[in-house]
């Protein structure tokens, strides 16, 4: 028999014994009785007692639907869940959670983090060798049986647990994901219903026996089970880096499943084939594809284990790309690949929003932000970014980072445009004013100082000018920050603070407000010296009437909130220079209800510390350069960046704001870099200076954060609140009516007859929103006439394949749209009867 964690006394461990011992016989007895006794355990309450406690890194993953599961188009995309949320599930629908804690927000073994609780499958539940931590009844005289596994180097290792599962699977002690994804596979909740179709009809599950103190470490319950890995050949233990490379390398096109073979090695021949194809169908050179293919094949957790089989295909790269080009690369140059995987152009498709992770940060902006989230009920982006805004403004400007190895040109600074975008009761404010405290307090100080030099200053001046000598240097008032202020009053700031400032705006509507956006479609005085702000360098003032006035540098970081509305109309009237676009924009979550706790006073001391280190210290090296490390992931993250900014989904205000990614990432790194990298020390090592040369530690941390957070919230925010382009809007409702009648090939007359306002003087907007959709691989025009535009155009067939859960709702919302119109035209009858 194994021995639960935690069971220490003997008479607990008879006690235990002996209710382990009346739960089991119960449990057998279910198996011949009608009578059933249901435990009582909310999803919540379950979820809780199996997984514990977890990073706030890390999620879970929930699905549930009514249909069911045996039906064609089920649900089973699922959403990522937290444990500190509330989590209420239909009783009446198949309710399921994956067995295992995941690093990102989506259900996938690369994903995987450890398994938290091993699940068998209708066992005969008489024979079971060891009492479960669970008995779930999810069909008459079916069982899931459930042991909570304790978090283990064996529970975290993917490949161990893989083996384990595949295992059970071929014993036919689980039902194995069709996918392959045994490690994160679904299994059912206590409290749901089981609608597969049988005549007794639906099956409430039924939760039998629930011990969750008993917990098993994996080898011992496989071990239980008749299985032992100890012998079995050992596979690489961690794949996490193969993760992040993996992740920086992976373009826009759906290649994820190919990534993820080339990186656990499971099958290189395929994987690699499959890239050289899909990167020569799309036009890309021969140079990036075998670039991108090596760089693919040195994150490959197999070069380290299986290093003759993972040379051997490294050879074959070559030959990849010329067999892909041949094929493909001709055929498809200039139009689109038919079996190429076409881009999904539907908002709802982007998923849940982005996972805040503290790990993504500095320690110390980790750890405030943590403090004053927990105690303001805030959302913790508020306080992380007003602090990395912060920082923007301390670090002087004369520090820069050299974007290229070559390129010593493209100089970045640290400056960041930063706005939170949310509704009232964010508590934006509070969250924002204990950051800010710190500077204001520094500010404070240096005029208490500038005060005293200043009343020095007059004396010395004054005795000068009695003894006819030339008058001292005036002092002049050092400052990191400025409240709402004129362009005027700023440029008197900076002519002697040229380092740079942060300017704090508890409102933008006011910042954009004072450029006159509403009035002259945003042509301005004001905003070209704002551009010029945000670029940083010299800045020239001429003015009628007033002495021409030159400013070393011109900078300005900057931070505020923003309602969405507000922010639509103001959007709706701004110009196309770029101004909204230099922003890194971040959605912001409803306040939850603080905490009453004592602030963290380390986190606090960590952070002033900081502050004052930076806005003083005149050891950081001028010119801060990559490593030949950091400058591979910097110059992947580009190419993301670049690709993205290129994606025909997204509506052109978005891509405009994607293009400026590659500077912000270089600032953040930059960053990042001077806060906690200092020669291998973290930031409390103040007396050393930071090295000279970023390392791939950070340059992977702020790549991370940039492309898996920023990205993503961008992209929320530029369709949820400023909407797509009128191309964009009129290319998602043909692709509605593609997929709703599931389509092979489409026609210009088809297109009218179910959407009359192309007709006429709308066949402009119709190519347009064609061309959208044959620049994201859903269509190929064909019957070409000479001299005249497409009227028939070839559906890519991966389009049903790869959106069917799409199509389905499309199908139901059209259903429904019927429905409704019906029945307004049934009551209309009716009323006129009357």
């Amino acid at each position: 028999m194994l021995s639960p964690k935690n069971e220490t006394a003997r008479a607990g461990e008879q006690r235990a014994e002996k209710q382990n011992s009346s739960n089991e016989n119960h449990a057998k007895k279910t198996t011949n009785t009608q009578v059933k006794t249901k435990l009582s355990c909310t999803n919540q309450e379950f979820i809780k007692a199996v997984f514990g406690q977890i990073d706030a890194a890390f999620c879970l993953w929930i699905c549930s639907f009514k249909s069911s599961p045996d039906s064609e188009n089920v649900g089973w995309g699922g959403k990522s869940y937290k444990l500190h949320l509330s989590l209420k599930l239909p009783e009446e629908n198949n309710n399921y959670f994956s067995v295992a804690v995941l690093d990102f927000s989506s259900r996938k073994k690369s994903n995987f983090r450890r398994m938290a609780v091993l699940v068998l499958d209708d066992p005969d539940i008489s024979k079971l060798p060891v009492n479960p931590s669970y008995i779930l009844e999810t069909s008459p005289g079916k069982y899931q049986v459930g042991f909570i596994i304790n978090d283990t180097e064996e529970s975290r290792d993917s490949a161990y647990c893989s083996r384990a599962l595949n295992i059970l699977a071929k014993r036919h002690l689980i039902n194995a994901d069709k996918s392959g994804n045994n490690i994160v596979r679904y299994v059912r909740l206590p409290v749901g219903t089981n609608t597969k179709k049988r005549e007794a009809g639906n099956f409430q599950h039924c939760l039998q026996l629930w011990q969750p103190s008993r917990k098993f470490n994996l080898p011992d319950i496989l071990k239980a089970l008749g299985i032992d890995l100890s012998s079995a050949d050992t596979a690489p233990k961690s794949k996490s880096k193969a993760k992040q490379q993996a992740e920086i390398i992976e373009s826009q096109l759906d290649v994820r499943q190919s990534i993820e073979d080339i990186m656990t090695g499971d099958n290189f021949h395929d994987g690699l084939v499959r890239l050289a194809a899909r990167y020569a169908a799309r036009g890309m050179q021969r140079d990036d594809i075998e670039y991108t293919l090596i760089a693919a094949m040195n994150a490959s957790a197999a070069k380290e284990y299986d290093k003759e089989r993972w040379q051997a295909r490294m050879a074959e790269i070559p030959s990849a790309i010329d067999s892909a080009i041949a094929k493909y690369g001709n055929e498809f140059a200039g139009k689109t690949a038919l079996h190429t995987t076409p881009l999904n152009l539907f908002p709802d498709a982007l998923g849940t929003p982005p996972i805040f992770s503290f790990e993504d940060y500095p320690e110390v902006i980790a750890d405030l932000a943590k403090d004053v989230s927990k105690r303001t009920g805030a959302d913790p982006v508020i306080p992380a970014w007003t602090a990395i805004a912060v920082a923007t403004a301390l670090i002087h400007d004369k520090h820069k980072l050299q974007v290229k190895a070559l390129d010593n040109r493209w100089l970045e600074s640290a400056r960041l445009w930063i706005g939170f975008v949310g509704e009232p009761a964010t508590k934006k404010s509070p969250a924002m004013s204990e950051v800010l405290s710190t500077i204001q307090n520094l500010q404070a100080k240096w005029y208490q100082e500038y005060i005293i030099k200043y009343e020095q200053w007059e004396i010395k001046a004054a005795a000068a000018e009695k003894q006819k000598l030339p008058k001292p240097k005036r002092p002049h008032l050092q400052k990191c920050f400025v409240n709402d202020t004129t362009l005027e009053a700023l440029a008197d700031i900076l002519e002697y603070n040229n380092g740079g400032v942060l300017a704090l705006h508890d409102e933008l509507s006011g910042w954009f407000g004072s450029m006159d956006c509403y009035r002259q479609k945003g042509i301005s005085k004001d905003r070209p010296a704002w551009l010029t702000a945000y670029n940083g360098g010299e800045h020239h003032i001429d003015r009628a009437g007033k002495q021409p006035r030159y400013i070393k540098n011109f900078s300005v970081s900057l931070v505020g909130g923003i309602q969405p509305d507000p922010m639509r109309r103001i959007a709706s009237q701004l110009g196309d220079d770029g101004l909204l676009q230099r922003f890194i924009m971040l959605p912001i979550n409803l306040a939850e209800k603080g905490e009453d706790a004592k602030p963290d006073a380390m986190a606090h001391e960590k952070w002033n510390k900081l502050c004052d280190y930076l806005s003083s210290y005149e050891e950081i090296p001028a010119l801060i350069t990559l490593s030949p490390e950091a400058q591979k992931i910097i110059n992947e993250s580009r190419k993301q960046l670049h690709a993205l900014g290129q994606n025909p989904a997204f509506n052109k205000k978005l891509q405009a704001a994607l293009q400026k990614g590659e500077g912000q990432l270089a600032r953040l790194t930059l960053i990042f870099h001077i806060i906690e990298n200092r020669d291998g020390c973290n930031f409390a090592c103040l007396e050393k200076a930071p090295s000279a040369v970023v390392n791939a530690t950070t340059a992977t941390k702020a790549a991370r954060l940039y492309l898996q957070f920023i990205v993503p919230n961008m992209i929320r925010f530029y369709h949820d609140v400023i909407g797509d382009s009128e191309e964009m809007r009129s290319a998602r409702l043909i692709a509605g009516f593609i997929l709703a009648h599931n389509k092979e090939y489409v026609t210009e007359r088809e297109i009218y007859r179910a959407h009359r306002d192309f007709r006429g003087e709308g066949r402009p907007r119709l190519l347009k929103a064609m061309e959208q959709l044959e620049m994201a691989g859903w269509l190929s025009p064909q019957l070409e006439r000479p001299g005249r535009p497409p009227n028939t155009w070839l559906v890519n067939p991966r389009v049903h394949a790869d959106f069917a859960e799409l199509a389905a709702k499309e199908r139901q919302r059209r259903d429904a749209a019927k429905v409704s119109i019906q029945s307004t035209v049934e009551l209309s009858r009716l009323s006129l009867n009357d």
